[in-house]
């Protein structure tokens, strides 16, 4: 919801649709991968909220207020 307001033009909206889909098949194949390593099912969690807080500081910073 939030491209679509900020973005005019469709070309970037495409492009960030193409990395909002890459991402999800590199977790696709991620996950796993880190399942069977020795981190397990408990690490994943732990990585996974690892990236949903650099996330939330990244929006904090840079996220427009609307």
């Amino acid at each position: 919801m939030y491209i679509n307001e900020i973005v005019s033009n469709d070309s970037v909206l495409g492009l960030c649709l193409f990395i909002l889909m890459f991402m999800l098949t590199l977790e696709s194949v991620a996950i796993p991968a880190i399942v069977n390593s020795k981190l397990g099912v408990a690490g994943l969690f732990y990585v996974l909220g690892f990236f949903q807080a650099i996330v939330v500081i990244f929006l904090v910073i840079y996220l427009k207020e609307t």
